[in-house]
């Protein structure tokens, strides 16, 4: 997984839910912050899509358990073109 991706994810989550000072890692996963919930989590998939100019298939964009499973999905979707 590319650093940089992982930053760039962590500043969509945190703008996405209005939080700027909450701690995103690898391992962090959506019960860890408050406020994202299931819709939250949609209106997140398409910000990313957005950020990274990527398409996620539906299955795949709800496979992930944490934020490092996600940047590691970006980054194939990036690798891919």
């Amino acid at each position: 997984m590319d650093d940089s991706v992982l930053d760039r994810l962590a500043t969509v989550i945190r703008a996405t839910l209005d939080q700027p000072a909450v701690t995103i890692g690898p391992d962090t996963t959506a019960d860890d912050v408050d406020g994202w919930d299931s819709l939250t989590h949609a209106v997140l998939l398409m910000r990313i899509e957005r950020a990274f100019a990527i398409r996620f298939d539906p299955a795949e964009a709800m496979s992930p358990a944490t934020v490092g499973e996600l940047a590691a999905l970006i980054s194939r979707r990036l690798a891919e073109g």
